[in-house]
């Protein structure tokens, strides 16, 4: 696709003078040479929605512009011949290669070109000029949005030459719109002007490689370079990419990307995915960077961006990584990045605003990296200016294992500093720095470290990290909550289980026999903040013996846990043996004890770089009690039964570990012993056929007994305790129903709350079947 426009009108010669002796007029000069149609554009030129899904078809526009008429000769005198007509002048020439107004366009194309040049002057009795100006633009979008491909190679190439006042080329001119180029080669851009001969008196000479405006521009090499280059003569104004108020991406993969002439980027994001170099193209442009309230994001494959001239910062943040990309920023495996200044770095006319910079260094070498490595800036000139700079070091992950002097981490002694060069200069540097602050949270401990840098005998330097604030994340809390569960659970259901306990109050509504039993059990426990659901079964065997009905029973329960910042399950196994006796008189003894595990696994989520954390561990839990209690008859079939019972509950301690990305946390739960007394009173209604119902209402009281949870990371501690100890009050409704001889079906819902544990909802349905 080739948009090329020819020369202009040649100026025509003047007329010949009118013959001797009469004294003729001279002739007319003649017309420009715009019969052969030498000013001519081929281009697309689309206004408003274009909806072909591809367009790669050239839409042809005729112009041309016709030049000056010679001026006619002057009258001969007599006997003289008349003088020539003065000469035409050129015609001005422009051309577009397309051009995009409010469109919406894919577009594949391999080649864009546009070629402009001034028509010469004609020749007379006075010649005359060129023609006025040159322009040439290769790819022109003003609005809307233009998705453009390649399958090989794409050149954009504009060239504009011999106006007598003004050449202009650009290659891509971009205002209010949004573009994404990509090519699956190189991709190459140029701009071109120059006057013919060198000698004219030209005013203007401007190439632009690259102009944007309020725009959003992506180019994206899949395997080959991008390379965007302005040649104007010597006396040109050339800048391989002038920008403001936009957003530019450029990514080459692993070739470069290369700016040949002068850069301006004012007031605009400036996305580097490659390895960058901006050149000098050998007329007046020294490969300068000027930076005026950009931001620059090295990212992706980059690790150099090299400047032959002078670098200027005025107001603009520089991150030597992807700031959206958490790796990149905090894991510097992939490597550093270094800034290169063939010149000088000085500050912008507006020095009131200070440049910031992000930046990553490994002061320690931790996690087995060179120590006093780091991103840098290098200037083979003078350094200049205010900066504020952002240190990542590579040791805050892990608080440097709490190892410092006098409270730097970059010190392990007094002789040495483990200092990391920020930016260097060959000629000295007169950077102004300070200090300021980074926050990092590996999910176990959160930082917050003062950085101070420091500049010294040309160099600016990494010369102390210290720790402002450190405080427990995460994971601590996920842990000291898991830890909570586990001993609600336990407390749940071996010491205060009504499992064995409404089995118990069913055998004494009926007549003591052999036989079996199952029981669901479920409900939702709270210690604190932590709690869980669960579901459970248990079943058991009664013999009779004497006045006492004897047993054995297992259960099994398991719950989801809802944890702070995670979640997880706990599970609850148990064995044990119980009996109940009844004197017939309505006084009764119940006993019970139980063995078993508590075991609980769960999932921490957090963390500067998000991760989840896992741990689990398993306790051996024991539990006793005994429950005594009288059941008086009143009127109309109603009885009354206060009760009292204490029971003992032991849960052992564990010791595991969490993995983290950055270090591993040490957990350790001790093991504890409490002591829950239990007073009572039930209310029912006997239906007849051993059947009844009622409801109940008690107050408990856990005596002593903590859950403790430590915590050991980074080569710091912490350590919860989290008291057992509290009143609460339970109420709650049921019933044994007798089906037939030899089955029944009792149930109990309940609810406790008050206290440190409690329960916000409890079901026991069972069923029992007599021999």
């Amino acid at each position: 696709m080739v948009a090329q426009a020819g020369d202009g009108g040649n100026g025509g010669a003047g007329g010949v003078g009118g013959a001797g002796g009469t004294g003729g007029i001279g002739g007319a000069g003649g017309l420009g040479n715009s019969e052969t149609a030498n000013f001519t554009a081929h281009y697309i030129y689309a206004i408003g929605e274009l909806n072909e899904k591809y367009h790669d078809n050239v839409q042809y526009s005729h112009q041309q512009q016709q030049a000056a008429k010679g001026d006619d000769g002057v009258a001969g005198a007599a006997d003289t011949a008349g003088i020539q007509g003065a000469g035409g002048n050129g015609g001005e020439a422009q051309a577009v290669g397309i051009l995009f107004v409010n469109s919406n366009v894919l577009l594949n194309v391999d080649n864009i070109s546009a070629y402009a040049r001034a028509g010469s002057a004609g020749s007379g009795s006075v010649n005359g000029t060129n023609g006025a100006s040159a322009l040439a633009i290769a790819y022109q979008q003003f609005g809307g949005t233009v998705v453009s491909t390649s399958n090989d190679t794409l050149t954009i190439e504009a060239q504009a030459a011999n106006a007598s006042i003004y050449n202009a080329a650009c290659g891509i001119e971009l205002v209010n719109g949004n573009l994404s180029m990509s090519a699956a080669g190189n991709i190459n851009i140029a701009a071109t002007t120059a006057s013919v001969p060198e000698t004219n008196n030209i005013m203007l000479n401007q190439a632009y490689g690259i102009y944007t405006e309020n725009a959003t521009l992506d180019m994206k090499s899949a395997d080959g370079a991008i390379t965007i280059m302005t040649n104007g003569t010597s006396n040109s104004t050339n800048f391989s990419v002038l920008a403001e108020n936009s957003t530019l991406s450029f990514d080459s993969g692993t070739n470069s990307t290369n700016f040949i002439g002068n850069s301006v980027i004012l007031d605009s994001t400036l996305n580097l995915k490659s390895n960058t170099n901006v050149q000098d193209n050998d007329n007046n442009n020294d490969g300068s960077l000027n930076l005026a309230g950009t931001t620059v994001n090295l990212t992706n494959n980059l690790q150099t961006l090299a400047i032959t001239g002078d670098v200027t910062l005025s107001g603009s943040t520089l991150y030597f990584y992807d700031k959206n990309n958490v790796v990149d920023t905090y894991d510097t495996t992939t490597g550093y990045r270094t800034i290169l200044a063939g010149g000088n770095l000085t500050e912008g006319d507006n020095v009131n605003n200070a440049n910031t910079l992000y930046m990553r260094t490994n002061a320690m070498g931790a996690y087995g990296g060179t120590a006093q490595t780091g991103d840098v800036i290098q200037v083979n000139g003078t350094a200049s200016g205010t900066y504020d700079i952002h240190v990542f070091d590579e040791g805050m992950r892990n608080g440097y294992n709490n190892i410092s002097y006098n409270g730097n981490f970059l010190q392990t002694n007094a002789e040495v500093v483990n200092t990391v060069d920020l930016i260097t200069s060959t000629e000295g540097s007169q950077t102004t720095t300070g200090t300021t602050q980074t926050q990092y949270d590996n999910a176990v401990w959160n930082y917050t470290y003062d950085v101070t840098t420091q500049t010294t005998g040309g160099v600016t330097q990494l010369v102390s990290v210290s720790a402002n604030t450190v405080k427990a994340s995460n994971a601590q809390y996920t842990a000291r909550d898991a830890n909570k569960a586990a001993a609600a659970a336990a407390i749940t259901l071996f010491g205060s289980d009504e499992t064995v306990t409404d089995h118990l109050r069913d055998i004494r509504s009926g007549k003591k026999e052999e036989g079996v039993w199952a029981q669901y059990t479920g409900g939702k426990v709270a210690f604190d903040d932590a709690s869980f659901k669960y579901n459970g079964l248990a079943v058991g065997y009664d013999h009779k013996v004497g006045e006492w009905q004897i047993g054995f029973m297992g259960s099994y329960a398991k719950g989801d846990t809802d944890l702070a910042n995670g979640d997880g399950t706990v599970k609850a196994t148990a064995g044990g043996v119980y009996g109940t006796w009844q004197n017939g008189k309505g006084h009764y003894l119940d006993l019970l004890a139980k063995i078993g595990k508590v075991s609980s696994d769960s999932t921490s989520y957090g963390g500067t770089i998000p991760q989840s954390l896992t741990g689990d561990f398993s306790s051996t839990a024991i539990g006793v009690s005994a429950q005594y209690g009288y059941r008086k008859q009143l009127k109309n079939d109603t009885f009354i039964e206060p009760m009292i019972r204490a029971s003992y509950v032991h849960l052992g301690g564990d010791d595991y570990s969490v993995v983290t990305r950055d270090n591993t946390m040490s957990v350790s739960n001790d093991g504890f012993n409490t002591f829950q007394l239990r007073g009572g009173v039930l209310i029912g209604k006997n239906l007849g056929n051993d059947s009844n119902v009622y409801a109940k209402f008690a107050v408990l009281h856990h005596f002593g007994g903590s859950v403790d949870t430590h915590i050991y990371a980074d080569g710091r501690t912490n350590y919860f305790s989290d008291d057992i100890s509290g009143t609460g009050f339970e109420y709650g409704i049921g019933t044994n129903y007798k089906l037939n001889k030899k089955s029944t079906i009792y149930a109990d819902i309940e609810r406790i709350s008050g206290g440190s544990i409690t329960r916000t909802w409890g079901i026991n349905a069972g069923y029992k079947y007599v021999f």
